[in-house]
């Protein structure tokens, strides 16, 4: 049983710190630092990269500034105490003559991470204390036999008593070795609910020990359900037969009995997280009674079954963004999603079953529009654009002509992204200068990824992909100047120096000016 309740405490513990303000004696990193920054006419000083990576050092030392103590609480415990209790596999045993003292002892710090769930194990523990200690002895300095045995519930007892039976026979049954078969597999099933509580299902029983997989057909969605796989043999070996009433009759058989495994225990959470495609075959035609055009799809190949709205824009060319003319939503969910895509009442259209056209009442026949469509499925998930269509309507030969545009897969904030054709001109047209300036404004000096080191430990590490081209010894850009009155031309190469340096923290003081 996991309540929750650590999450709130671990929350305030791993925000929590001390502050402690800092003096600046003349010999901080601040001063050593002005010192070589102030003796650069000195021959025998520091330059180059030698002088670089030596600042670079001592700025990231911060004197003159509030210093924060961290909390006692490690990142990772308090990171650990927000999973829920489905997310939370471990197998532990313990021995029943020191279980309730163990528990107890558990229980002396309220803020451990599984104070709960000990608090309500402590509740049955002390029964089972009890019932070992009260078949044994209470000399701590022994090991008794109970300590280390197993009782197990045979459902058939292969031989009689062994006492009446020769030295041969005795030899055999006591000496036999383990018999076991496997029978099958046993899934038990396990639904965590949103407020951590837990329904236990009835397990499945796999009696082919050839089957590898098992479909759940009873799930939700949004579900959390924990499955713990078990193997179960048939196991033929000797065993001590006791009597309660009379421990004379106790006697050695062969017995057979279930065992099952500890298992393997798996969560899984019930949602979705693929896309739908975009609808497929957009096609157009015209109705010449209403000189309006009518744009044609069709579902597309989606194994999950989901689609359950359509979207139709609309753009008058491909300058200008797609705008929503109309969504169809034949949403028959028990538990509709809110869509992440909330389009204009006006523009929803409610039905019972799906459409797969529409008629463009606002068409002129003097312009030139561009359709695209798009899929959105139950979970509220969209998809690209479909093909884009360009319609015109050819008055000279009464006809409606069509486009293609674009194919399909374009993110909808990017729907020129498959357009043939350049992002950028190439040449940039000027007359009357003879001055140029030239400025190096990127958005992002490095664009750093995050990968797993080579070795064996999976080391997170930063790469730099290295986007901009930056040396100060080698041309990295060129500008090609062209005189086409003379037909002459001459090219200027561009050298990019990186001289950004270390950012530099700034007090808040010297900001605003108070």
């Amino acid at each position: 049983k996991d309540t929750g309740e650590e999450k709130t405490i671990y929350a305030n513990l791993k925000n929590a710190g001390f502050i402690t303000q800092l003096a600046t004696p003349a010999d901080s990193s601040q001063a050593i630092a002005k010192k070589i920054i102030d003796n650069n006419d000195n021959p025998n000083g520091l330059t180059g990269l030698g002088k670089k990576y030596m600042l670079e050092s001592l700025n990231q030392l911060k004197d003159n500034e509030l210093a924060y103590a961290p909390s006692d609480v490690r990142p990772e415990v308090a990171n650990f105490s927000d999973n829920p209790v489905g997310r939370q596999t471990f197998s532990v045993k313990f021995n029943n003559l020191f279980i309730d003292d163990i528990v107890k002892k558990s229980n002396r710090l309220p803020t451990s991470v599984f104070q709960d769930e000990l608090y309500e194990l402590s509740k049955i523990t002390k029964d089972f204390q009890s019932n070992t200690l009260s078949k044994i002895g209470n000399d701590p300095t022994k090991i008794y036999e109970d300590e280390f045995v197993n009782h197990v519930s045979a459902f058939e007892i292969l031989k009689a008593n062994v006492e009446k039976k020769s030295n041969a026979v005795k030899k055999a049954i006591i000496e036999k070795d383990y018999e076991i078969t496997l029978l099958g597999y046993i899934i038990e099933k396990t639904e965590v609910l949103p407020d951590e509580s837990v329904i236990v299902h009835e397990p499945f029983i796999v009696n082919d020990p050839q089957k590898l997989f098992v479909k759940d057909e009873n799930v939700r969605y949004g579900g959390n359900y924990v499955y713990t796989i078990r193997t179960v043999c048939q196991v033929i070996t000797p065993v001590l037969k006791v009597d309660p009433d009379n421990p004379v009759l106790d006697e050695i058989v062969l017995a057979k009995f279930i065992m099952a495994s500890e298992g393997v225990t798996n969560s899984i959470l019930c949602e979705e997280k693929v896309p739908p495609p975009p609808p497929v075959a957009v096609r157009p035609r015209f109705d010449y009674k209403k000189k309006q055009p009518i744009i044609n799809w069709q579902f597309p190949v989606n194994p999950q079954r989901d689609i359950k709205r359509f979207q139709i824009f609309k753009r008058s060319n491909v300058n200008v963004p797609f705008v929503l003319v109309s969504e169809y939503d034949f949403d028959d969910s028990v538990n509709r999603t809110v869509v992440n895509e909330v389009a204009l009442p006006d523009n929803i259209i409610a039905m019972q079953f799906p459409k797969t056209s529409y008629t463009d009442k606002d068409f002129n026949l003097a312009s030139k529009p561009i359709y695209a469509i798009a899929s959105v499925d139950a979970h509220g998930m969209t998809s690209n654009l479909s093909t884009q269509i360009q319609i015109s309507f050819d008055r000279a030969k009464n006809k409606i002509t069509s486009k293609l545009i674009s194919r399909e897969g374009a993110p909808k904030q990017y729907p020129n992204i498959y357009i043939e054709k350049d992002t950028f001109k190439d040449v940039i047209m000027t007359s009357g200068y003879d001055r140029m300036h030239v400025f190096f404004d990127p958005e992002y000096y490095r664009v750093l990824k995050n990968e797993k080191s080579a070795n064996k430990n999976n080391v997170i590490i930063e790469k730099d992909l290295k986007l901009i081209a930056a040396d100060p010894d080698n041309a990295t850009y060129s500008i090609q100047i062209l005189n086409i009155d003379n037909q002459k031309d001459s090219i200027v190469n561009i050298k990019i120096n990186d001289k950004s340096g270390t950012p530099t923290r700034v007090s808040s003081k010297s900001i605003t000016g108070l």
